[in-house]
């Protein structure tokens, strides 16, 4: 059993997950990949087969090589930048960083493991914007905050004033587990939004709002900085490598 982590240099969350499943399962059950060394690597070969089958092989430079088969994935980045073209034209940049990122998503999308989160051509498969999170959130029962509300004028309309908001707590979902002050009164729920996005890893923040607890922001790369979040993640990870 191989995790493979996908995390930049400076990515403590990732870093501190990596030590956990290895504490868990030793040293040679995860590797830890930076972009930085995708983009550089001494060798990258993707084929993929007529009845859709994929095989990859990365050799690293320096020495290693990307495990080709890996039991689970944790995804952290959205891309390789082509750093090898780095004096090039502009056009020849733009069609390498084309090229490098349709080889990253073709890769990470043949594997027949769990990607967490998976990609998809624009890189994280996650949406970015907050209304998605919110809709997604309400058809799940979770309470979430106003937005774009207006109020007439004689002159118009205008944007009402936010009203004020105070952190009240989190939510990480990872796979069927939860974590976080507030995973006893919306697990269920953020779980729910997990399943329905495809993103198996999300953290959830809640801000109280006219009295109310609401749901603010969704996360699909939390920090990762309480060590009970990093135990759930890292379980998950063993769970479906296992």
């Amino acid at each position: 059993m191989t995790v493979l982590v996908l995390a930049d240099d400076g990515d403590s969350g990732a870093a501190a997950v990596a030590s956990a499943v290895a504490a868990r399962r030793g040293g040679s059950a995860v590797t830890v990949v930076s972009p930085r060394r995708l983009a550089v690597a001494s060798r990258w070969v993707h084929t993929v087969a007529p009845d859709g089958t994929a095989a990859t092989e990365i050799r690293l430079a320096g020495g290693g090589c990307v495990p080709c088969s890996p039991a689970a994935v944790l995804n952290r980045i959205d891309g390789v930048t082509p750093v090898r073209f780095a004096r090039a034209g502009a056009r020849d940049r733009d069609y390498a960083a084309m090229e490098l990122h349709a080889l990253f998503v073709s890769w990470l999308a043949g594997l027949p493991c769990p990607v967490v989160n998976p990609v998809n051509g624009n890189g994280s498969a996650a949406p970015a914007a907050l209304p998605y999170w919110l809709l997604a959130a309400r058809r799940a029962g979770l309470p979430v905050v106003h937005i774009g509300r207006t109020v007439g004028t004689r002159a118009g309309h205008r944007a009402a004033p936010p009203a004020a908001r105070t952190p009240a707590g989190s939510v990480l979902v990872a796979g069927r587990h939860t974590a976080g002050a507030l995973a006893r009164r919306f697990g269920d729920g953020c779980a729910e939004v997990a399943r329905a996005t495809g993103c198996p890893l999300l953290e959830f923040r809640f801000v109280r709002e006219a009295g109310a607890v609401r749901l603010s922001a969704v996360d699909p790369r939390p920090g990762l900085h309480d060590p009970a979040d990093v135990a759930v993640v890292a379980g998950y990870l063993v769970e479906v490598a296992s």
